[in-house]
């Protein structure tokens, strides 16, 4: 009797293990499956709809930095707005190559200028590899040929698993909560973190229609994020230096990348070439974060876009120290909030009514 216990105990545990196994491997499989469209693929898509047999007056192009501080003056319909994570040169170079075969009447070009973008840091290398697939895969998806040219620098060593790894869990998991409650209509639009929040309109240089999406726009802020606000001063300052050199590579007596450069060169040479006015943006940063970089890296990088700037007769919005002093215009140390963003908008918006 004991002995049929025991065996019933033992097939019992085996067909629970079983169970178990079965469940995680699944979740495992789901989760894989939705990674790829939510973490790497999204974006792409997204591009894809916004380039297709459009005609559009202005294209943006850069990384979250300007994503962040423009995200008002993109949210119009002449505007393509080109801007996100991982736009290196290299991939500044693809989007605007692709960009010029499918967009007609493309007149100016908004190219990022921000210091992190001309050094080969830990966040586009194998370091981090949930950033070297995002340069690879976008790349790849506006330049076929794009694996030729980037050669192993943004190589990753090993296969990925998304739904495990210290970078990319978090962020998965918590787009898949947001999407499925989006779909059950729980969560609205205006409290994700998108800072895209009102209906696109033509003729942004119509004052009295910019005026009223701007007053709209105050109206419509959603700060939930007073991460950088709340820090102390030398958090702050320590906060900055990790994000410089972890993340950029910026630190003491760094080189300038020549294949950043080149590339960053090739956009510009590509825009002029198509009849495209090139202006540089060299979006606000936080006095600490400004403070903390390598003095090397400021001279260098400067004097590399005064160069660009009279070899191309090119236009150079300076904006890095627009709200140096305002620690309640940036949700952290490198990215203005929504408060930021409807300043810098507002700026470029003039200059480019002003321009023409």
């Amino acid at each position: 009797m004991i002995f049929f216990t025991t065996v019933s105990n033992i097939k019992f545990f085996f067909v629970f293990l079983c169970l178990f196994v079965a469940i995680a491997m699944f979740g495992f499989m789901f989760m894989e499956g939705k990674a790829e469209e939510m973490i790497l693929m999204k974006e792409n898509e997204h591009y894809n709809s916004l380039i297709v047999g459009k005609e559009k007056n202005v294209a943006l192009i850069g990384t979250s930095h300007s994503a962040s501080s423009l995200s008002y003056f993109s949210n119009k319909e002449e505007i393509l707005d080109l801007a996100g994570a991982y736009t290196i040169p290299t991939v500044m170079y693809f989007k605007l190559k692709h960009t010029l075969v499918k967009v007609s009447h493309l007149k100016t070009l908004y190219l990022e200028a921000d210091y992190h973008l001309f050094y080969e840091g830990p966040l586009y290398t194998s370091d981090r590899s949930d950033r070297s697939d995002g340069v690879k895969r976008w790349s790849a998806f506006f330049e076929p040929s794009s694996g030729d040219v980037l050669g192993e620098l943004y190589a990753v060593s090993k296969p990925r698993f998304y739904s495990i790894e210290r970078d990319t869990a978090p962020i998965l998991i918590k787009r898949i909560i947001a999407d499925y409650l989006k779909r059950l209509k729980i969560l609205s639009t205006k409290n994700l973190s998108s800072i895209r929040p009102l209906k696109k309109f033509s003729n942004m240089c119509d004052d009295d229609l910019w005026s009223s999406f701007i007053n709209e726009a105050k109206k419509n802020i959603v700060v939930d994020n007073k991460y950088w606000y709340d820090l102390t001063k030398n958090d702050k300052y320590k906060a900055a230096k990790g994000r410089q050199t972890e993340g950029f590579g910026m630190i003491d007596n760094a080189k300038l990348s020549p294949l950043m450069l080149d590339y960053y060169q090739k956009a510009i040479e590509l825009a002029k070439d198509n009849n495209v006015s090139v202006v540089l943006i060299r979006n606000p940063l936080p006095k600490e974060y400004l403070e903390s970089i390598p003095e090397n890296i400021i001279n260098d990088t400067d004097q590399y876009l005064e160069e660009l700037e009279k070899k191309y007769g090119l236009d150079i919005l300076d904006y890095r120290y627009f709200f140096s002093d305002k620690t309640e215009m940036f949700y952290n140390q490198d990215h203005v909030n929504q408060y930021g963003a409807v300043e810098v908008s507002q700026e470029v918006r003039n200059h480019y009514c002003n321009s023409l």
